[in-house]
């Protein structure tokens, strides 16, 4: 295995990285899509409005926090979604431009981009996250599979954006010599 990373140029793997980061920006444009749809037609529902006054009842007579009803909690789901909708679109473009910029040789400011846009999509899926986590309700499918998703992309985006940024600072000859380079 050694062998093979060492005879392929670090460029290829910018471009595996990106084609990957491609996919998975994607899949959590798709995913946060339908979770954000499902929120906004599960507010719409006139069925909603019932059982939000039935639940902020329930919640005070059981002597629960005021103030905390299903519109609140819709409202975190509904802004998590959105946020994780905007960063996988960013993620799937910024992904692309470092996909042609590596193909044709030019490395190092889309490099810096990418490893600068997607520090940002790391801070917005992190607080979609722990928004979503923090309300204290039972996970349905949805969420369940938006939190799955974005907590294997931040995973995965960690070593993406250290790899991204050694390429971004590598030596003029496309090659690393020594492993202190990266």
């Amino acid at each position: 295995m050694g062998s093979i990373c060492e005879s392929l140029a670090v460029s290829k793997w910018v471009e595996l990285i990106a084609l990957t980061a491609i996919t998975l920006g994607a899949v959590i444009t798709a995913v946060s899509s339908w979770v954000l749809n499902g929120a906004i037609q599960n507010m719409r529902n006139p069925a909603f409005h019932r059982a939000t006054t039935v639940f902020s009842q329930l919640n005070q007579l059981l002597g629960g926090i005021d103030g905390i009803d299903l519109e609140h909690l819709y409202r975190v789901v509904i802004i998590s979604s959105a946020v994780a909708l905007a960063g996988g679109l960013l993620q799937f473009i910024t992904s692309g431009w470092l996909l042609r910029e590596t193909s044709r040789g030019g490395e190092s400011p889309a490099a810096k981009l990418w490893v600068f846009a997607h520090l940002f999509v790391l801070l917005a899926m992190g607080g979609s996250f722990i928004g979503i986590v923090t309300i204290e309700v039972e996970l349905n499918t949805r969420l369940r599979v938006f939190l799955g998703v974005t907590g294997l992309d931040f995973i995965v985006l960690i070593y993406f954006i250290w790899f991204v940024y050694g390429f971004a600072r590598k030596p003029t000859n496309g090659v690393f010599n020594e492993p202190d380079d990266l």
